[in-house]
């Protein structure tokens, strides 16, 4: 059966994601939206344990020096893996470090684990996954074609880029995951989809805001129901104001601390997420309102400005720190 067969049929879609150290708080929301996905499967390498794993999520008991062995062994290749953190720019190999889990499945993926998955069958079916070799663009979500060709394409040169054997091989992440295997994709124009679907949230900003180039609200909020994520926000025009709701594929809580739920994830199908933390949602439908403002309140226009600006004044604080050390480290006065 060929890719464009089974696009009536279901794609065997199986994402991953490497997690060491300490789950984040929300893993409880993350496996509960997973076992909403039902069509997907999911694979977790991890050196932690946790509770209710959905009959979708495959949860692998490893320690992170043998996930570093084990990748060397797939590569065949020496790999610089110092912190966890690292594991990012491994991200676009995964489809061959889990080839033996892989082998049945249409498209592979890697993840993060910060973030709430919406209905993201709904969205590969919409966008008409089939026709790409590389879906989406964020470390947070990406999807690749499970073909010989595609997973070696990591290795195609590019004039943007430093190359997959500096970013394998070098101590710090250099992104690779989300910029040069990106570039790659663009400059030989092998089928890319990179529309912007997720609710990425800003880290600048208090209130839960969209980040980039998303269009944001003073009054907006974000819930999860019966398996999608909805951005519920007040519009007005001349003649009406009302509650509007657009949908996301999955929100990415973006370097933000969000405390664990205080209530029972396992019964619950519906609950807000707020700047940092989730609340149960009551009542099934729109949000009111009154909800838009008490779950995720405007701070005012000022208020935000000056967070904006904070951010910026400590990225060039930061950038000149980082400048001065390395002129030092070279001998540079």
């Amino acid at each position: 059966m060929t890719i464009e067969e089974k696009r009536n049929t279901g794609l065997k879609i199986c994402i991953i994601t490497a997690q060491f150290g300490r789950l984040p708080s929300n893993v409880e929301l993350w496996l509960k939206s997973c076992k909403w996905n039902p069509q997907i499967d999911f694979i977790v390498c991890s050196d932690m344990e946790t509770e209710n794993i959905p009959a979708n999520v495959r949860w692998i008991k490893m320690n992170f020096k043998d996930f570093k062995s084990l990748a060397e062994s797939k590569l065949g290749m020496e790999v610089c893996l110092d912190t966890p953190y690292e594991c990012c720019d491994l991200k676009t190999v995964y489809g061959l470090i889990f080839a033996d889990a892989l082998e049945d499945y249409d498209y592979w993926g890697y993840c993060d684990m910060d973030l709430v998955f919406g209905d993201l069958n709904w969205f590969f079916i919409k966008h008409e996954l089939y026709k790409y070799d590389k879906f989406l663009h964020f470390g947070h979500l990406s999807l690749m074609r499970n073909t010989p060709e595609n997973n070696q394409r990591y290795k195609l040169p590019c004039n943007e880029g430093r190359g997959y054997l500096d970013a394998f091989t070098s101590s710090g992440s250099m992104h690779f995951d989300e910029n040069e295997i990106n570039q790659i994709y663009k400059v030989y124009s092998f089928p890319f989809f990179d529309t912007r679907l997720a609710a990425d949230i800003s880290p600048v900003y208090r209130r839960m805001r969209l980040g980039g180039d998303g269009v944001n609200y003073k009054h907006q909020c974000f819930f999860w129901q019966n398996g999608k994520l909805w951005r519920a926000y007040l519009a007005r025009t001349n003649t009406w104001k009302g509650v509007v709701l657009d949908e996301f594929a999955y929100i990415h809580f973006q370097k933000r601390k969000m405390a664990a739920p205080d209530f029972d994830v396992e019964s619950t199908d519906r609950f807000y997420i707020c700047s940092d933390c989730f609340i149960r949602k009551e009542k099934i439908g729109y949000p009111s309102i009154d909800d838009l403002n008490v779950v995720n309140p405007y701070p005012g226009r000022f208020v935000e400005f000056y967070e904006l600006f904070r951010c910026r004044i400590s990225g060039i604080w930061n950038y000149k720190i980082k400048s001065k050390m390395t002129r030092h480290s070279n001998g540079v006065k």
